[in-house]
């Protein structure tokens, strides 16, 4: 497989983008969004005519300069007077903005600067080069996993590995092997995500910055509570939290992370302690959509998890707190979610309904999500699904609570978040 036998991912150019998406931007309510898109479209049409890569001008950035500080940072950083440098934060901007074929547009325009067709391998005066076309197939990586292909995106990461395999302290080596961790965990392979996340964590601390650090303990986090290892889990997390320090999308992604810990193990209050807290978070902090959907999906099932055990007023739960969490996850079905979150929306949706008896809404729901994870290969999701759809016969059931006086510090801190 090559560059160019991978997927159509959409539109192949800026002008092609811009023809197909034109009636969609036009009718959107949001016309800040509509002029960034429309100004990343146009200056990504310029670079597609450039002969040598160079920034884009810095009077047509200049209208983006506010916007583009809104993506979370990036795991790979390249020189700043690297003429690829702005163009990677378009691309991330683009795709932030909820359009990643746009984004890939840009990123398939980079990499053609750098060599990527040519017959031989790329040879120029730039030492980043390689680090360039790494990030390239990362980047590729990243978008068709979060459009549930798995498969492509495995390839993509594999490419941007091999081209950087002499330089493994280089930020895109470690950025393609949190990429194929990342497949592993969508896949449900948690062994394999968990002994890869502990490899890279052996590997001297020098090549890891900050930020790789966090997302290994994350991804490692997710391979333990999904094996049923909850407190490590919950340390791992917590670790992670510790080392970003301050309010961050990185960092609510991380409390929903011990939030479903804490829900799974049965202590509802910390679930709905932390699932709040991150809400709030990713809206103060602009974290992506998938952030947002994971902390309202997951306060939708404890919520559930609650009614289920009638402790609603213990946890001073009250109707307007219930209604809103519903008309949240309801919401997000007419949002652009990814494939996954779509499927986890899905199963909560179905618990709720099966909470309130509605079993054949509940089947009818589960029958789409099963659809939906069996097309990407989910399989952990597969497996819920099918749970399920056998225990539609029997009545609701949860695990007994924790207690206060067996409440381990690491839920009691995620309990006391506000």
């Amino acid at each position: 497989m090559s560059p160019n036998t991978l997927p159509p991912f959409g539109a192949a150019s800026a002008s092609e983008w811009l023809s197909i998406a034109a009636d969609r931007l036009s009718a959107a309510p949001e016309s800040e969004r509509t002029q960034q898109l429309t100004a990343i479209a146009f200056l990504t049409a310029s670079l597609e005519r450039q002969v040598e890569l160079t920034p884009p001008s810095a009077s047509a950035l200049a209208p983006l300069n506010d916007a583009l500080r809104r993506p979370p940072s990036p795991l790979v950083h390249l020189p700043v007077e690297h003429p690829a440098h702005e163009w990677l934060q378009l691309s991330a901007l683009a795709e932030f903005l909820g359009e990643p074929v746009l984004a890939r547009i840009i990123v398939n325009a980079i990499a053609m600067h750098c060599g990527e067709h040519a017959a031989a391998a790329p040879t120029t005066d730039d030492p980043w080069q390689r680090e360039v076309l790494a990030i390239c197939w990362c980047r590729r990586g990243r978008m068709s996993r979060l459009g549930g292909l798995l498969d492509d995106a495995e390839y993509c990461y594999a490419e941007g590995v091999t081209l950087v395999e002499a330089q493994p302290w280089r930020d895109a080596r470690i950025a393609a092997a949190l990429g194929l961790i990342n497949i592993a965990l969508a896949r449900g392979n948690f062994p394999l995500a968990e002994e890869r996340c502990t490899a890279l964590l052996a590997d001297p601390p020098a090549r890891l910055a900050p930020a790789h650090n966090t997302a290994i303990y994350q991804m490692r986090a997710i391979a333990y509570r999904k094996r049923g290892r909850a407190l490590e889990a919950l340390l791992d997390s917590w670790h992670a939290y510790d080392l970003l320090g301050h309010a961050n999308a990185f960092r609510a992604e991380l409390v929903v992370t011990m939030a479903e810990t804490a829900l799974e193990v049965g202590d509802v209050p910390a679930a709905i302690a932390g699932f709040r807290n991150a809400q709030h978070e990713a809206l103060q902090t602009g974290a992506p959509l998938r952030v947002q959907a994971g902390a309202i999906i997951g306060l939708a099932r404890a919520i559930t998890a609650c009614l289920l055990r009638d402790e609603s007023a213990t946890m001073r739960l009250t109707a307007h707190d219930i209604e809103e969490s519903r008309a949240a996850l309801s919401a997000l079905f007419a949002k652009p979610l990814a494939p996954r979150e779509r499927v986890y929306a899905l199963v909560a949706h179905a618990e709720c309904l099966r909470r309130e008896s509605s079993a054949p809404g509940a089947r009818e729901v589960l029958l789409e999500a099963q659809e939906l994870a069996q097309t990407h290969g989910y399989f952990d999701y597969q497996f819920r699904v099918d749970e399920l759809l056998q225990g539609l016969a029997t009545p609701s059931t949860v695990t007994a609570g924790w207690t206060e006086a067996d409440r381990h510090p690491a839920l009691a801190r995620l309990a006391a978040l506000t």
